[in-house]
């Protein structure tokens, strides 16, 4: 991967042009980088964004799929495309409230090689805390949130270390995780001839958790910082729509396939 630029990012599109139009505007706002682009993939959708962005934002690269390709294989066709020193995931119904949070975050990177993927603090509308960083899924905690006993799990010490809520309370500097919702995830390029692309077999979901442990296995860092923080609407699409459900569960099989049992 080419860096002639300093920042690339990268948003999937699924009939979220109402989404994406607070995004762009966020956008707008933030103090970026003097050469950075934006590529997004228009995965099927049916509400016409790929014309819209074309006529309306000319400056933004699209790669329009006709049909669903899942979220894996979208972004690993932006990645192929992408020419920055750093990568920045951006789910379409995310938005900034703070102008200086991307060049925060490229600071960080700047500033500490040894970072390989850093995701800031992520908020509902409300300004309630996303809880958008967690330890690597065991069976007891994906029992848990199959079952919808989140509430209840709460309450019990193994939950609440899965969310690193108690460490939360206190901590206002960088933190060490497991992995971070790909909802927005500043990564350094380099990783990607590393450790490779997204595994295009999570059509939905785990795909994130999934390249953080293999960034973990191979020994980068992946950093949590506290200090800046944009808004996720969070649609979880698995919870609205059967397909997305089955394609969610498929992926967490693949998982601890992947983990547990080494057969993939």
């Amino acid at each position: 991967m080419s860096h002639s630029v300093k920042l690339s990012i990268i948003i999937c599109a699924l009939d979220s042009r109402d989404h994406l139009v607070r995004c762009f505007e966020s956008l707008s706002l933030q103090y970026l980088p003097r050469s950075w682009e934006l590529i997004l993939v228009e995965n099927g959708s049916s509400d016409g964004t790929a014309g819209w962005v074309a006529a309306e934002y000319p400056q933004f690269r699209v790669i329009a799929n006709t049909a669903n390709k899942g979220v894996s294989i979208a972004r690993n066709q932006a990645l192929a495309e992408a020419r920055g020193e750093f990568v920045l995931f951006l789910d379409a119904d995310t938005y900034f409230t703070e102008s200086h949070t991307i060049k925060h975050l490229i600071s960080v990177l700047d500033s500490d090689p040894t970072i390989a993927l850093l995701a800031p603090k992520l908020l509902y509308p409300d300004g309630r805390y996303q809880c958008n960083v967690r330890r690597f899924p065991t069976l007891s905690t994906m029992a848990v949130r199959a079952l919808g006993l989140d509430l209840w799990a709460k309450k019990r010490r193994f939950f609440r270390d899965f969310l690193y809520e108690d460490i939360m309370i206190e901590n206002k500097e960088l933190l060490d995780v497991d992995w971070a919702l790909a909802a927005c995830q500043l990564i350094r390029s380099s990783v990607f001839n590393q450790i490779g692309l997204l595994d295009p077999k999570y059509f939905y979901g785990y795909e994130d958790i999934d390249f953080c442990y293999r960034l973990k296995r191979g020994g980068a860092r992946v950093v949590f910082d506290p200090r800046v923080s944009l808004v996720h609407i969070y649609q979880r699409r698995s919870t609205q729509s059967c397909f997305f459900a089955y394609h969610h569960g498929r992926s967490i099989l693949r998982f601890l396939v992947k983990r547990y049992l080494c057969l993939i």
